[in-house]
């Protein structure tokens, strides 16, 4: 199906079989008006009142609904097209399910908003995305890191076939999960383009972000975007300096209304104005914002905090590591202990001593997973985010 306003209809090549829906100015009513003379009625409606309600991944538990205002709707596009340095002369491809908040409202929606091309792909295959890049010269790429992984090692494994490929992207960005600087380096030495790391939630995305063409900082998700604002907070309530560790809290005028049906769930997210992420995180003197994990992936391992996005940042650096996810498992003596996921680049096996030794070279001797286990992929959620829960039923029961 193409979606187009009545400005750009003559636009539309006559030869096309899709079905046409022209969106027409209803002041003007030039297309459409039935037999009977009725139009579709304009009604004004509060900027609070329920526009959309998009599904959290539900990585920690039952996904829940979270109800969208329409002025959140809209301060989501705005801000998403300014961010990135959109216009109506850029083209966006889509791969992902439109269930899925990034690829449906800040994508899709964002790039319509502002007349760019949106070009929307059934599925997700590494080759069909690199050829759709090249076939539609696509300017704007919004993807989960795994997708990022996926295309290294298709142009990796196809040199001659994919020499040149994706010259045609200005904007890369990277978000749902984190972006390993490793994965940063191995797309800008395939490619010369960088992924930029960005950060959100269903309950007010976009959030913060490098823009393209600025220097992303090693493991940081950037500044606050436009009128995003964001506190890390302790245990207290009490806002953290630069480089102290608590929850990153957030709000804009993208900020959910509610979740739906769940008020005991709204009440405890939503304080003050201000949402609270379940995210630890921190940020430096320059504003910029790292994400640390979810407080509860948090190992404690006799008293110590061990976060495992540090540790997945030492895995993945490893040459022999794609993607990396640690998880703690029950342990009598120190309450928990680390334990670490792998999924092996393309043709390479890992060594789990010799990664073990990589990590102990790296992190402090308590941080390094007493046990790596390699596997063919992680298990995720739709929306592409690593589902810990699961990873550690399996290592309680190994």
């Amino acid at each position: 199906m193409v979606i187009v306003d009545d400005k750009n209809a003559a636009r539309i090549s006559p030869d096309l079989t899709a079905p046409i829906n022209v969106l027409v100015d209803p002041d003007v009513q030039a297309w459409g008006v039935d037999e009977a003379g009725r139009w579709p009625q304009v009604v004004d409606v509060p900027d609070r009142h329920p526009a959309l309600i998009h599904y959290t991944s539900g990585t920690t538990g039952h996904p829940k609904g979270a109800v969208l205002p329409h002025v959140g709707v809209a301060a989501t596009l705005s801000r998403t097209t300014t961010w990135v340095g959109s216009t109506a002369d850029d083209t966006i491809l889509i791969n992902g399910s439109l269930a899925f908040i990034m690829h449906s409202t800040i994508a899709a929606m964002g790039h319509i908003a502002i007349g760019a091309t949106v070009v929307l792909e059934e599925r997700f295959h590494p080759a069909e995305a690199v050829g759709a890049i090249d076939l539609y010269d696509v300017t704007v790429i919004m993807w989960v890191p795994t997708m990022y992984v996926m295309v290294c090692e298709w142009l990796e494994s196809h040199p001659t076939e994919t020499a040149g490929s994706m010259e045609s992207l200005r904007a890369c960005v990277s978000s749902a999960a984190s972006l390993p600087w490793s994965l940063v380096e191995r797309m800008r030495a395939l490619t010369g383009k960088t992924p930029h790391n960005a950060w959100g939630m269903t309950e007010g995305t976009p959030l913060t972000g490098f823009p393209p063409g600025a220097t992303p900082v090693l493991d940081s998700i950037g500044p606050a975007i436009g009128d995003s604002e964001l506190r890390v907070l302790g245990a207290d309530g009490e806002e953290l300096g630069a480089g102290e560790v608590g929850e990153i809290v957030f709000r804009s005028p993208s900020n959910m209304i509610e979740y739906y049906n769940r008020p005991e769930a709204t009440a405890k997210t939503i304080i003050d104005g201000w949402v609270h992420s379940g995210d630890l995180g921190y940020r430096d003197e320059a504003e910029n914002f790292y994400i640390s994990g979810r407080i509860s992936d948090t190992i404690i391992r006799g008293g110590a905090n061990i976060y495992p996005a540090e540790v997945e940042s030492v895995l993945t650096e490893h040459e022999s590591v794609a993607e990396a996810a640690v998880v703690g498992v029950a342990d009598e003596r120190f309450g928990e202990l680390p334990v670490a996921f792998v999924v092996p680049r393309s043709g390479v096996s890992v060594d789990d001593d010799a990664l073990r030794r990589f990590c102990a070279s790296r992190l402090a001797p308590y941080k390094v997973p007493v046990w790596i286990a390699s596997v063919h992929d992680l298990p995720r959620g739709p929306t592409g985010k690593t589902l810990k829960r699961v990873l550690r039923e399996q290592a309680a029961s190994s």
